[in-house]
């Protein structure tokens, strides 16, 4: 997505270079230090626009640049959100789908699931690697070792995973860390080849190791790649968590 971090007293914000030259997210902080930040951003780029934005950041942004910028809601931007227990317990009609992948790769496979630790943490990022390979040869965004930075360095991410390991070899693995104290991030779900129903059982699995304090699953956005969107619309989201950008009325929309 090409991001480039920039860091200030109790405020940072992200460049987008995946969106251009002008494309910021939205900055993070302290309110008065947030504040302070946009007026030096536009001071210096006055063809900037800001991405990832919630409700509440469209409504501070309007209020401190009135009539300043357009502000539209971003569907590729706007993070799934799922019930914890609706995805651990997948019952119901509209589980259906799910439950017979997971069945499926049941009846086909032997299956044998390992929360992820410092004994098989290679085999995790060899199996990263593998997708990492495969993932090259597709069209669309592409994954520049970002699974294997979570990994790496999941002790200081608090990140909580499962490795799967199909008719004894390592296939699969799904991982993520929490973003407070009842909504859990999932952020990365890979195998070393697309077996049906594997993904699917995958993330149910590490859905039941997580703590019971966890409510929520935030699957992150889809960024407009549309086996992306579908997967994640599969899944039954309980809700989104809408994303805005704000576009200077002086730029082109």
């Amino acid at each position: 997505m090409g991001l480039r971090i920039h860091i200030k007293e109790q405020v940072f914000i992200l460049k987008f270079g995946l969106r251009g030259e002008h494309a910021w997210f939205y900055p993070c902080g302290e309110p008065g230090a947030v504040k302070e930040l946009l007026f030096e951003i536009l001071e210096e780029d006055r063809e900037a626009v800001f991405y990832y934005m919630r409700e509440q950041d469209a409504a501070s942004l309007e209020r401190e640049f009135p009539g300043r910028f357009l502000i539209r809601e971003c569907e590729e931007d706007s993070e799934y959100l799922y019930d914890r227990r609706q995805q651990q317990e997948l019952t119901g009609k509209k589980f259906s789908g799910q439950r017979n992948h997971i069945n499926r790769i049941k009846a086909d496979y032997e299956l044998s699931v390992e929360e992820l630790d410092e004994h098989n943490l290679q085999d995790a990022l060899k199996v990263n690697q593998c997708w990492e390979r495969r993932s090259s040869q597709e069209t669309g965004l592409k994954d520049e070792r970002a699974g294997g930075v979570l990994l790496e360095n999941r002790e200081a991410l608090g990140v909580l995973g499962v490795l799967v390991r199909v008719d004894g070899r390592p296939y699969a693995i799904a991982a993520g860390y929490p973003l407070c104290e009842d909504l859990f991030d999932l952020a990365m779900v890979k195998q070393v080849e697309c077996l049906t129903g594997l993904s699917v059982y995958t993330r149910n699995r590490l859905i039941r190791l997580l703590p019971e304090s966890y409510k929520w699953i935030n699957a992150e956005e889809d960024l407009g790649v549309e086996g992306l969107r579908t997967m994640k619309k599969q899944m039954k989201p309980a809700g989104l968590l809408k994303m805005y950008a704000a576009y200077g009325c002086s730029s082109s929309d």
